[in-house]
């Protein structure tokens, strides 16, 4: 079966390439499209439509909502939603399952584990989470890297002249993701990640031909 991923940014699209290959999934042609969390909404009927005849992975950020079911539940709009249609919602951003690999995260990009969070139980008392004042990408920048020992990195993801993120903000992210970025270890972090694995697990065991 031929597989799309749908995801808001090049950071996210690597999150998704890498959970991916970790779950061993198998297809026949990938797709992809990165698109603002705001168009991803507005086509959501369309995805769901369209997983009639193939696999659609899609990952968005929670963001603001109160929880990724009830944003599901919105976005779905009383629709079925279908089985190929595997919606995955981070909490609160997928850079949140970055961070939550706590030790590599801190390793790499040379920042004391001390400036790394904890997980907290979530609101919904579903499991752990990792819980900032606000965004996990501006938390990023704003709260952790400033303390790295390597400047590079710092002038990589640090903002300038009134810029959100820094001018290589995904350049930096990237190597990461793909090269140290642990899941099994973030899965002990993140319920929403570990949601998604099993959501994929799930899929590939049902549709796998024996």
């Amino acid at each position: 079966m031929n597989l799309t991923i749908i995801c808001e940014d090049s950071a996210t699209k690597e999150i998704l390439l890498r959970v991916i290959n970790f779950c061993s999934l198998s297809y026949e042609k990938l797709s992809q499209t990165e698109l603002r969390g705001g168009k991803i909404k507005n086509n959501f009927q369309k995805y769901n439509l369209l997983a009639k005849n193939e696999l659609i992975i899609l990952l968005l950020d929670l963001d603001t909502a109160d929880c990724p079911s009830t944003l599901l539940k919105t976005l779905l709009q009383r629709n079925v939603k279908n089985e190929n249609f595997l919606v995955n919602i981070a909490v609160d951003e997928a850079e949140s399952w970055l961070i939550a690999d706590r030790e590599n995260f801190s390793q790499y990009f040379e920042v004391p584990i001390e400036k790394i969070p904890f997980a907290e139980k979530n609101i919904f008392q579903k499991g752990i989470e990792m819980l900032f004042p606000y965004k996990s990408s501006l938390y990023i920048i704003r709260e952790i890297i400033p303390h790295s020992k390597n400047k590079e990195f710092v002038r990589q993801l640090f903002p300038k002249n009134g810029a959100k993120k820094g001018p290589e903000y995904n350049k930096a992210l990237t190597p990461f993701i793909q090269n140290i970025w642990d899941i099994n270890n973030a899965m002990k972090n993140s319920e929403s990640l570990h949601g998604m694995i099993h959501r994929i697990e799930k899929w590939e065991s049902k549709n796998t031909i024996l």
